[in-house]
């Protein structure tokens, strides 16, 4: 059997990025609509037998009914999490540069970093496939941020200019070695290269240990329909 071309590798996956984004997008849509509604249905229930509970019922019986209301209030903050991940609503309603603020606001605050956030609000409209593509690639640098960086400080630049969508984040973490083979093939940063380059942009990253680490991405707008 003959090797498969770096443009055949390329394009089996872009296949299966797309598929995996129908895919998540399918799984949240099944949470939010039929998990979400059997546990309010749940929570509904255990409201109706507090409020029908005689004041000398057990106690048992009462902190045994608090317990579930507590457990059913976990599992439904769980399931917006998943689903937020999943499909970030968001993207969806209100758009790449909100999505992102937020997303970047909330990570930084959990992980107690400082961030220094300049986001173009009037973005033009863009098509849901190329938003998603931009906030995958802008999510990715996020985690690795907080997952390696030990970082103190957040930097995140988005804007539209000259018919491009301009992308930067950077951080004052430790760094790493570009020239590291493991780094330069590791899966998150080839997966964010493959995303910008099906959008015909420009993926650029900039890092020494010690020095902290910037990511640009440039990529031209879709053309309005």
């Amino acid at each position: 059997m003959s090797q498969l071309t770096s443009q055949q590798l390329s394009m089996l996956a872009g296949r299966l990025q797309d598929r995996g984004e129908r895919q998540s997008s399918d799984l949240a849509r099944l949470l939010h609509d039929q998990l979400g509604g059997l546990l309010t249905a749940a929570k509904m229930d255990v409201s109706w037998l507090q409020g029908r509970l005689s004041q000398s019922a057990e106690p048992d019986v009462r902190q045994k009914l608090v317990q579930l209301e507590a457990a059913l209030a976990t599992a439904m903050s769980l399931k917006r999490g998943v689903v937020e991940q999943l499909r970030p609503a968001l993207l969806e309603h209100f758009g790449l540069a909100m999505a992102l603020q937020t997303a970047f606001e909330e990570g930084c605050r959990r992980a107690g970093l400082q961030l220094d956030a300049s986001v173009q609000e009037d973005l033009p409209r863009l098509p849901v496939a190329f938003a998603i593509a931009v906030y995958r690639v802008a999510e990715g640098c996020l985690a690795n941020i907080l997952a390696h960086a030990q970082a103190t400080r957040v930097t995140l630049a988005l804007h539209a200019d000259g018919g491009q969508l301009r992308l930067a984040i950077a951080d004052d973490g430790i760094g790493m070695d570009l020239q590291d083979p493991r780094i330069a093939a590791a899966p998150a940063l080839c997966g964010m290269r493959l995303r910008v380059a099906r959008l015909g942009g420009r993926f650029e990253i900039a890092s020494t240990p010690g020095k902290g680490c910037r990511i640009e991405v440039v990529v031209p707008l879709p053309t309005p329909e």
